[in-house]
C-alpha cells in the first residue's frame, strides 16, 4: 500500500479510497459554503442598516452566528466582504438589463416604448438592495480596489447601451454610439442614486418619467 493512503480494514483499491475520502469533505465543503454565505449576507445587511464604517466584523460574526476566527478564514477584511457585496450588486443589474434588453428587442417595440419599459425596470432592480445602495456608491469613491470594480462593470453596462441604440440606429439622432452611451449610463447612475436618497420625499414615477422623456426628446428622430 503506497505511502500516502490511510489504512482500511479491508481490501479497496486506490480509485475507492479517492471516492471514500471525497464523501468524507463534502460535507465540510458544503458547511464551509453555507458559512461564507451566511457571513456575506449578514454583513449585507450590516451595512444597510449601520453604514460600512459603523460595522465591524465582530458584529458581523455575532450576527450570523460563528466566530471571529471562522469570518477571518474566509474573509480577509470587511472590504473584501463589501467587494464581494458590490460584485454581487453589479452582476444582479448586469444580467437584469441583458435579459430585458434581449426580450425587448424580440418583441420589435418602437424606441419609445423599449424605453419607457426599461428605464422603469432598471431602477426596480437597482432598489432591491435599498439603503445599501448609497453605501455601495460611497465605497466606490474612496476605495481604489472598488473603483477599479465598478469601472469594468460600467464597460459592460456600456456594451448593453451600445447594443440598445444600435438596434435603433436608424431611428436616433447621435454622433458617436460609445460616447452616447456613457453619458447615458453616467445620467442613469446620477438619476438613480437621487432617488434612493430622497424616494421617501418625493414621486419617484414622476423623475423617471421626466428623464425617460427627456432622452427620448434628445435622441429620438421622430420626437
Amino acid at each position: 500500500m503506497e505511502r500516502n493512503m490511510r489504512s482500511y480494514p479491508y481490501p479497496v483499491s486506490k480509485g475507492e479510497i479517492v471516492m471514500m475520502e471525497e464523501r468524507k469533505k463534502k460535507p465540510v465543503q458544503e458547511r464551509s459554503i453555507a458559512t461564507r454565505e451566511k457571513i456575506i449576507v449578514t454583513a449585507e445587511e450590516l451595512f444597510a442598516h449601520h453604514g460600512f464604517e459603523a460595522t465591524t466584523t465582530n458584529m458581523i460574526a455575532r450576527e450570523a452566528g460563528v466566530s471571529i476566527g471562522s469570518l477571518y478564514s474566509h474573509f480577509r477584511d470587511k472590504w473584501e466582504i463589501f467587494l464581494i457585496i458590490l460584485d454581487r450588486h453589479s452582476d444582479l443589474v448586469y444580467r437584469y438589463a441583458d435579459s430585458a434588453l434581449a426580450k425587448l428587442l424580440e418583441k420589435d417595440q418602437s424606441l419609445a416604448e423599449a424605453v419607457k419599459i426599461l428605464i422603469p425596470g432598471l431602477y426596480s432592480i437597482n432598489k432591491r438592495h435599498g439603503k445599501l445602495n448609497s453605501e455601495l456608491e460611497r465605497f466606490i469613491h474612496v476605495d481604489e480596489r472598488a473603483a477599479g470594480l465598478d469601472e469594468e462593470w460600467e464597460k459592460k453596462e456600456d456594451e448593453l447601451i451600445i447594443r440598445f441604440l444600435g438596434h435603433f440606429r436608424s431611428s436616433i439622432r447621435i454622433g458617436s454610439l460609445p460616447a452616447t452611451a456613457r453619458l447615458i449610463n453616467l445620467q442613469l447612475r446620477v438619476l438613480f442614486n437621487y432617488l434612493f436618497k430622497n424616494q421617501s420625499s418625493l414621486d419617484v414615477n414622476e423623475y423617471l418619467d421626466a428623464y425617460t422623456e427627456l432622452l427620448l426628446n434628445s435622441i429620438d428622430k421622430s420626437s
